[in-house]
C-alpha cells in the first residue's frame, strides 16, 4: 500500500545518502520498492527500479545468488504486467537455468520460476510446453511441500486452466482431487475460479459453496 511505499522510499533515500547506489542492502530495498509499486500497478515507477537492481547483479556477476534470482523474477513480473511477454519469458528462462544449477531442479523457488514461465506461455503452440512445466511443478511441489500448500495449488490451477481450455473436465477434477481430499478451502476456491472462467457455472457454484461450508466449519469461525 501507499504507507509501505512511503516507508521504503524514505529508507532508500537514507541509504543512498550513506552508501551511494552500490550497497547491496540498498539494492534489496530498491527491489522491495519495485515490488510494492508493481503490486499497486504503478508500473512506470517499478520498471526503472527493477532494471537497476538486475543491472547491479549482472554488473557484478552475482546473478548466481538467490537474492539476484528474486530480483530477476520481480523484473520479469513487471514486464509481464506491462504486456511485454517476450521480455518476461526471456528473463524467466535465464533465471530458471541459473536456479536449476545453484538451487537444484526440484527446489521450490526453481519450480516457482517454472510456473511463472508456464503462466506466460499462453499461445496455442506454447501450451504443450506450459502443460509439461506445470505437471513437473505439481508433482514435485506435492511431494516436497504438500498438496494443500499455496505454491502447489497455484501450479495445479495453471494446469487445470490448460485442461479446461482443452475441454478435458475429467482431468480438471483430477487436478484438484488431492487437495480437495484434505478439505483445503483454497483448492475448492481455485477450482471454482477455473470452472467459472470457462462458463461451467454449476460446478463453480458447487465448489464455492464448499469453500463457505469449510470456512464455517473451521475452529477459527467459532471466535
Amino acid at each position: 500500500d501507499q504507507a509501505e511505499i512511503d516507508t521504503l522510499r524514505q529508507i532508500l533515500e537514507m541509504q543512498l545518502k550513506l552508501s551511494g547506489d552500490s550497497d547491496e542492502e540498498m539494492i534489496a530495498t530498491m527491489s522491495a520498492l519495485a515490488s510494492a509499486y508493481r503490486l499497486t500497478n504503478t508500473l512506470t515507477s517499478a520498471e526503472p527500479l527493477a532494471g537497476r537492481v538486475s543491472e547491479f547483479y549482472r554488473g557484478r556477476g552475482r546473478i548466481r545468488s538467490p537474492r539476484a534470482l528474486r530480483a530477476v523474477r520481480e523484473e520479469a513480473a513487471i514486464y509481464a504486467a506491462q504486456g511485454r511477454t517476450n521480455v518476461s519469458i526471456r528473463l524467466l528462462r535465464e533465471a530458471i537455468a541459473v536456479s536449476r544449477d545453484i538451487l537444484g531442479p526440484d527446489d521450490p523457488f526453481t519450480l516457482k520460476l517454472t510456473t511463472d514461465l508456464a503462466d506466460e506461455l499462453t499461445s496455442p503452440e506454447e501450451l504443450g510446453e506450459a502443460e509439461g512445466l506445470y505437471l513437473k511443478a505439481v508433482d514435485v511441489l506435492t511431494r516436497v511441500l504438500g498438496a494443500w500448500e499455496d505454491n502447489t495449488l497455484a501450479a495445479v490451477e495453471g494446469l487445470a486452466l490448460i485442461h479446461a481450455r482443452k475441454g478435458l473436465w475429467d482431468l480438471v477434477q483430477k487436478d484438484f482431487a488431492a487437495a480437495k481430499k484434505l478439505d483445503q478451502p483454497s483448492a475448492f476456491e481455485r477450482a471454482g475460479n477455473v470452472y467459472a472462467r470457462f462458463g461451467q457455472f454449476e460446478e463453480a457454484q458447487a465448489n464455492l459453496a464448499q469453500v463457505i461450508h469449510l470456512d464455517q466449519s473451521s475452529p477459527i469461525a467459532l471466535f
